[in-house]
């Protein structure tokens, strides 16, 4: 065996990278799925520098491929290769690759039946952290106590002009906050507004929840995600002392019919399986979930 050699792939690698650094994925949708990934990385959508390549004695034998995204986050795929010591390798290749852009948060995905491809992973320094419950709701029907609310709250669409309070009143409904506290708590607000600012329009659909007194109380956050065509509540929270009141029903209603009003009838999101009163509330919102996925994350230090 020869010596493994790391690099990010060049332009005529590009396609066996992409297939190699997909070479978990059923058989039956290798081959669209490769196809997907490869126009990203063309388009620039994805950036060619984490599309990282193993060669021994020149040749291919395995892949990652890893995405820088704003914000100071990024986002892994598991690595696959001949052999553990390549996958750990490729894992190491994509951390450096985050390191050195001073990226501090890396996540991957993966459902149940995938666990095992979470190895490499783990010996690198990721650690399972939640699962995670994908949920959608069908229509514009709203349940029955929802047809007739007392509002309570304002909602002001947001604006470059309001983008310190907006900011503001984000990192404050992260107090106390049961949905993933483990990438929250301690970054700026700015950063973690540029993480949901990406692929956005200008100005994006999002709202500050104002009260009757005037006082920001929470955020609505709507996001297309575009690699997939859904439409989805991004985030949306209260801040703590605005909490038990029944506003949270509110905001939801809120999303729902914005996001009707834009042409989506079906909506999605997403919700840490520990953040239990979250849970209900969505399913009171006729929410569903359709998928379950384990979460496991990588935290770096900033950089100096």
């Amino acid at each position: 065996m020869g010596r493994i050699e790391l690099a990010t792939a060049t332009l005529a690698e590009w396609p066996v990278a992409c297939r190699l650094a997909l070479g978990h994925t059923p058989a039956d949708l290798l081959d669209t799925r490769t196809a997907r990934l490869l126009e990203l990385v063309r388009a620039g959508t994805f950036d060619p520098v984490g599309l990282i390549l193993a060669r021994q004695n020149g040749t291919p034998v395995g892949a990652i491929a890893a995405q820088v995204l704003p914000g100071g986050s990024g986002v892994v795929l598991t690595p696959y290769g001949m052999d553990s010591t390549i996958r750990e390798a490729l894992v190491g290749s994509a951390t450096e690759l985050f390191r050195r852009t001073g990226t501090t948060i890396i996540h991957c995905l993966l459902g149940e039946a995938e666990a095992p491809q979470a190895a490499p992973l783990l010996a690198g320094g990721f650690r399972h952290v939640t699962q995670i419950q994908h949920m959608l709701r069908h229509g514009s029907s709203l349940p029955d106590f929802a047809r007739h609310p007392s509002s309570k709250l304002n909602f002001v669409p947001y604006s470059d002009a309001l983008e310190t309070d907006f900011a503001d009143t984000l990192q404050r409904t992260y107090v106390g906050t049961l949905d993933l506290p483990e990438t929250t708590v301690d970054r700026p607000a700015k950063q973690q507004l540029e993480c949901y600012r990406h692929g956005q329009p200008n100005p994006p659909d999002w709202w500050l929840a104002v009260d009757g007194p005037g006082r920001p109380v929470g955020v609505v956050m709507l996001a297309e995600l575009q690699s997939a065509g859904v439409w989805e509540i991004a985030y949306l929270g209260l801040v703590s002392d605005a909490r038990g009141q029944g506003l949270g029903h509110e905001l939801i209603r809120h999303a729902i019919l914005e996001s009707g009003r834009l042409g989506h009838v079906d909506l999605g999101l997403s919700v840490d399986i520990r953040n239990a009163p979250a849970t209900k509330l969505y399913r009171d919102w006729l929410f569903c979930v359709y998928e379950l996925q384990d979460l496991y994350l990588l935290r770096l230090p900033p950089a100096p």
